[in-house]
């Protein structure tokens, strides 16, 4: 069977320029739903603790009643580090490497102050839920 390498040439051409279209009209609806975000956007409140270079960023948070909370942990200052949420019925324990950043929920608290606990911070940063 003889086969002409012309006619292969132009068939996978045409082939490869089809694809390439079906991505470039694809491209708009996968970036309006969000396809590609590196991380999801958690819904309900971050609690954000930052060690950076110049030292332990985290505020006191407050909650409303109801709502979820996320505790995100960022190492910029190139050490690991550990932070723990606790507080009845729940404990949340992130731990990141240098550079990293982690994210993980807390679910949704029953009304109360809980203690954000970086390792080696000498005191706890509120977190009240509720009114």
């Amino acid at each position: 069977m003889d086969v002409c390498p012309r006619f292969l040439s132009y068939d996978s051409t045409v082939f490869v320029l089809q694809r390439r279209a079906l991505l470039v009209l694809a491209l708009p609806a996968l970036v309006a739903a969000g396809c590609g975000d590196d991380e999801p956007t958690p819904a309900g409140t971050t609690v954000d603790v930052v060690f950076a270079a110049d030292g332990l960023q985290v505020t006191p948070t407050t909650v409303p009643s109801g709502e979820d909370v996320t505790l995100r942990v960022s190492a910029q200052d190139g050490r690991p580090h550990g932070v723990t949420l606790d507080g009845a019925p729940t404990t949340v324990r992130v731990v990141v490497k240098p550079g990293e950043t982690r994210q993980t929920p807390a679910g949704e608290l029953p009304d109360g102050t809980y203690r954000v606990a970086p390792d080696g911070a000498t005191e706890p940063v509120p977190v009240t839920v509720g009114p």
